[in-house]
């Protein structure tokens, strides 16, 4: 890949891109299977009424997909107005054919003081070998109402980034589950959306905080800093002028949403990010697209000024994740609403027809 990019491309925040040469770095073409490939399930009272929010990991020791993911469940509580939202797992040979694991990772349980007792959701998920494998997942979390009243965090009640681990025994199945006590990152207001993989001895994170996209990185999992701001809707991308308010691409519209990061995606930008914009009228989302960023260091972002799908409702594109194949394709998991407002889980990529061993795990090289 070459290492200036075309006129197709947008600096952003903190970038100076030379302009001049190779929009194959954005140019991919997605397809679909038809229909979800998974559902609610009635015979699983957490995750019987709605389920979204994808993170899939490949497990290199059993040779299986893991999608952790969230859950509208059935239960109700008068402090959690926007619902009681759990995360689940689940498990698949072949990334299409999944099996949801009867007890979910987290329920949250409203009153009982959790930084998460209304919501748990928008997994992000990392897969590490060490002994029968682990599963490490970041998740927004919101706590419940009446708690917000006596709780030290700052804007109530989003409550920040929270974080679980799955430790799996030796036929693959889950040994136990540990909840850190606060989150790794408090936010100041809404957000989530978080994305991590690790990049050597490193973690590193994007998430949205409302309306826009940050990165942040350490060492540990226990803890992460403010981030830094690399994608701002306030930006006038048309020009890559990032200090103008006055514009926009014809796909940067309210918010960034959904950033699914991705190493090792080529030798000049071994970043990559599949990032969303939506506009939205009074929460409700009218339309949006989503497209492709590169970045050669991580902290400085290059967006494509033509998104790879657009949608006019608020039912496509809810949340999605992404993997790389070592043939430089990807498979993306995504959630999508039906009529009722319930979501279920589908799936695409520049192919549908892979092999498990080419899957690119995100630990990035």
């Amino acid at each position: 890949m070459s290492a200036t990019l075309s006129s197709r491309l947008l600096a952003t925040v903190g970038l100076s891109i030379a302009l001049g040469a190779a929009p194959a770095a954005f140019a991919q073409t997605f397809s679909y299977q038809a229909g979800a490939v998974l559902s609610p399930d009635a015979g699983i009272p957490f995750a019987s009424e709605s389920i979204g929010a994808p993170s899939v990991v490949y497990d290199t020791i059993n040779d299986r997909f893991l999608m952790a993911f969230e859950a509208r469940t059935p239960l109700t509580d008068a402090d959690c107005p926007q619902g009681i939202w759990a995360l689940g797992l689940a498990h698949s040979s072949d990334g299409v054919t999944w099996t949801i694991v009867s007890n979910p990772m987290l329920l949250p349980s409203p009153g009982d003081g959790t930084y998460y007792s209304c919501v748990a959701a928008q997994p992000t998920a990392l897969f590490d070998d060490t002994n029968n494998g682990r599963l490490h997942v970041l998740f927004k979390a919101e706590e419940d109402e009446t708690s917000c009243t006596t709780s030290s965090y700052t804007t109530c009640p989003y409550t920040g980034i929270g974080r679980l681990r799955v430790v799996f025994n030796a036929a693959g199945g889950v040994q136990n589950i540990t909840v850190q006590n606060t989150p790794v990152l408090e936010l100041d207001g809404p957000g989530g959306h978080p994305s991590m993989v690790q990049d050597g001895s490193t973690f590193a994170m994007t998430y949205q905080r409302y309306p826009n996209i940050y990165r942040t990185a350490s060492s540990v999992l226990s803890s992460f800093g403010t981030g830094s701001l690399i994608l701002d809707v306030n930006a006038d991308w048309s020009s890559g002028d990032t200090s103008d308010t006055g514009g926009g691409t014809s796909w940067v519209y309210d918010e960034f949403k959904s950033p699914a990061l991705v190493c090792d995606d080529s030798i000049s930008f071994p970043w990559a990010m599949w990032v969303g914009s939506v506009n939205t009228n009074y929460g409700a989302v009218v339309d949006g697209g989503w497209g492709k960023a590169i970045s050669s260091t991580g902290s400085s972002w290059a967006l494509s000024q033509s998104p790879t799908e657009t949608w006019t409702n608020d039912t496509d594109f809810r949340h999605w994740d992404v993997l790389r194949l070592i043939t430089g394709d990807y498979l993306m998991w995504y959630s999508e609403k039906d009529g009722s407002g319930d979501s279920a889980i589908y799936f695409g990529g520049t192919t549908l027809s892979f092999n498990n061993s080419d899957v690119q795990t995100k630990n990035c090289p």
